[in-house]
């Protein structure tokens, strides 16, 4: 299995239940099993959350320096943690997009000597949405808990509609010695526990 620099802290992960394959770096997403009883770690409560949506499919961010504008992913990329400011080359976010430009506020206001953030990004319905779970910590491994649902019904949206949807998390400790062991998705947020309540707050 290729190794990955420890600059690239973006470990890709994929928004439907397989195995993504990116930038060198594997990792899973898991559906929600209930029938299994296992570990699962700590749960993690004490971190702040943004989320942003634009109504196009496009990448907020990415994981590589393209210098070629063209060459860039068009597609939102999955998942990852990260671990450097953006300053240090670790994450690119789009320059011309809104939500993109309050992603890196975000992950660029954090103090990476004590936390780290979560970046996720994927392609939604024009009527849904992606919610976090919840987030838990075991021994030096995060996992990730996200579930699709409903806007609000008070929202106008068009169901045929495609739309970008991402949120950042940041996270109480540093992810030098972390990484993230894939991300658990549920395709409806009714039937699941509700989530940690978060400090920040939601665009939608």
């Amino acid at each position: 299995m290729p190794q990955c620099p420890r600059r690239r802290v973006l470990r890709a992960v994929a928004a439907t239940a397989t195995t993504a394959v990116l930038a060198g770096c594997n990792d899973s997403v898991e559906p929600t099993n209930t029938g299994q009883r296992r570990d699962e770690g700590t749960t993690v409560t004490d971190y702040e959350m943004t989320t942003v949506r634009e109504e196009r499919v496009f990448a907020p961010f990415w994981l590589e320096e393209y210098e070629n504008e063209a060459n860039r992913p068009s597609q939102p990329v999955g998942g990852g943690l990260v671990t450097e400011p953006p300053s240090e080359g670790s994450v690119f976010f789009d320059p011309d997009a809104d939500a993109a430009v309050s992603l890196r506020s975000f992950v660029a206001d954090t103090d990476f000597q004590r936390e780290c953030v979560y970046l996720w990004s994927t392609r939604v319905r024009g009527c849904e949405t992606v919610q976090l779970r919840g987030v838990r910590r075991r021994e030096d491994t995060i996992a990730v808990s996200l579930c699709g649902a409903g806007r609000p019904p008070t929202t106008a949206c068009v169901e045929a509609d495609r739309h970008t949807v991402a949120l950042a998390v940041r996270l109480p400790f540093s992810g030098d010695e972390a990484a993230v062991n894939g991300v658990r998705w549920s395709s409806d947020c009714d039937d699941d526990p509700a989530p940690v309540t978060p400090i920040g707050g939601d665009d939608e």
